[in-house]
This record gives C-alpha cells, structure tokens and sequence, in this order.
C-alpha cells in the first residue's frame, strides 16, 4: 500500500522529515543558494557601473596638503584631490579618477589609490583640507604653502588596475 495515497498528514510528515534529513548539508547550500540568488537579483548598480557629472565652472585653486602629501581642490563643494598627474573625486562612498578637475570620471577601487588618499579616511582629508583653506584665506597673498590653479580635461580616462 502506497503511504501516500492514505488519509491525514502522517504520510506527508513522514516524506518531509526523511526528504530533510538525507543529505541536508547538501539540502542547506541549496536553501543558501536560492535565498543570496534571490536577494541579489534586485541589487543597485555597482559604483563603476555609474557616470559621474559634476558642474565647477573655473578652475578651482589646489593646495597642497603637507601630511598626506596631495593636493586639494579648496572653495568648491566637492571632494576632489590631485596627486601623481591624476585627479581623484570622492563621491557617494567611492573614488574615482579623471585627467582634470572636470572629469570625466572612472571608478577606482580604494585598493588602487594613491597611498596619501589611502591612509587617511574622507574625513580626516576633510579636516586637513579645511584647515589649509583657512590658512590659505587669512594669509592672503601671504600665503606660502605650494598650490595651483586646477587643469581643466579633455581626454577619457581609461580603467585603472
């Protein structure tokens, strides 16, 4: 007599606990599998698969700022660094690289940028910045750290390494 073919849920009971219970190591990395499938099928778009537009209009003033040892683009509202004939802009969480201060823009992974920009977190950058643009606006023409008026771009990047 087929259990199956039987009245009550024994029978079903029965299949199910013998179906998990044979190779449920197998049975779990299937569950996993399915479920990391699942979630990721909705996910955002990777940082490089994003195009970065930014507006600065003049050419922005680069101080050089002397612990790190890279160059910082004051009197804007972004976040953008020269350093090794590249200019570098944080945005949204992530770097990316241009051949001028106006881009354009190609993700770089934080394993790939210049050792300055690496050690330091965006903020201590922030800080450092902050604090040579302010010696920078009382000393005037005063002023003797290194800068230079930023370069403007008109070449595509191609993808860092």
């Amino acid at each position: 007599m087929n259990p199956f073919l039987t009245a009550g849920p024994a029978p079903v009971i029965f299949f199910m606990r013998n179906f998990w219970m044979k190779n449920r190591i197998k049975k779990l990395i299937l569950v996993v599998g399915v479920c990391l499938s699942i979630g990721s099928a909705g996910a955002p778009l990777q940082a490089r698969d994003v195009e970065v537009n930014i507006n600065i209009g003049a050419p922005p003033t680069m101080l050089l700022l002397t612990k790190p040892y890279v160059y910082v683009a004051v009197g804007i509202p972004y976040d953008i660094f020269f350093t090794g004939g590249r200019y570098y802009f944080f945005y949204t969480g992530n770097w990316y690289w241009g051949p001028g201060y106006n881009g354009p823009w190609a993700y770089v992974k934080f394993r790939a940028l210049p050792p300055g920009l690496r050690k330091y977190k965006i903020i201590q950058l922030r800080a450092f910045r902050e604090r040579e643009f302010e010696a920078y606006k009382d000393k005037g023409p005063r002023y003797n750290g290194k800068k230079f008026t930023g370069v403007e771009a008109h070449a595509t990047p191609r993808n860092m390494p």
